[in-house]
């Protein structure tokens, strides 16, 4: 298993404590937010296919080979940072809640392929007792999109992909769970197949008993 991490997306504090999970859990991870912020292993601008490219080249100069790739989306965060319409706001939020996250995509689907393996996490937090404004919310059902057509896509495919819907601020318990989660063999059964790897998980549930089909 290769215990290597990229967290890529968005500025959020469930970027520091995914970070310090991964570690916990003995991953090697690097991490890139849009915000530059302390604690960012590489410098990110979601607007550029170019910069999501060379993100993705940096990792694998650091790891050799990417074995895993979240990507956070707290629309808290950027509610707060896009809660008003304004040509600078639509601009920004466009790129960094829209624009990124599928240029990062497109690179790391493109890496998994060519490996011919991979897991893609979408970690999606919403706090559904929070007002959203336009921008959040359309930011919000472009991710969701974008994390289930990607998974019915690459179903059945030895790309796994994770789609988890945290709806509490309990962070570094939900965190916690997402390592212990992956690492479970039932996990990786599950990411791969058609019927569950479109579903949302939410933190705590425990990967479907996959039986496996017996001739006779």
């Amino acid at each position: 298993m290769n215990n290597t991490v990229l967290i890529a997306g968005g500025f959020s504090p469930i970027n520091t404590y995914l970070s310090e999970a991964a570690e916990r859990t003995e991953y090697k991870v690097l991490s890139a937010d849009s915000s530059h912020s302390k604690g960012s292993a590489f410098s990110w601008n979601p607007a550029s296919p170019i910069s999501a490219r060379s993100l993705v080249l940096q990792t694998e100069n650091t790891f050799e080979k990417i074995g895993s790739v979240i990507l956070p989306f707290d629309v808290d965060s950027y509610e707060d940072y896009y809660s008003k319409l304004s040509v600078e706001t639509i601009s920004k939020g466009t790129d960094n809640m829209i624009l990124g996250y599928f240029y990062i995509v497109s690179e790391i689907m493109a890496r998994f392929e060519k490996y011919g393996e991979g897991n893609l996490i979408f970690f999606y937090n919403d706090d559904p007792n929070k007002e959203k404004g336009i921008l959040a919310s359309s930011g919000a059902a472009a991710f969701c999109a974008l994390a289930k057509k990607t998974a019915l896509l690459y179903a059945g495919k030895p790309m796994g992909i994770v789609l988890v819907k945290n709806e509490t601020n309990a962070f570094q318990e939900s965190a916690d769970w997402l390592f212990q989660y992956i690492t479970q063999p039932g996990a990786q059964k599950a990411a791969l197949n058609a019927k569950y790897a479109s579903h949302w998980l939410k933190p705590g549930s425990k990967p479907p008993v996959m039986i496996p089909f017996l001739s006779r």
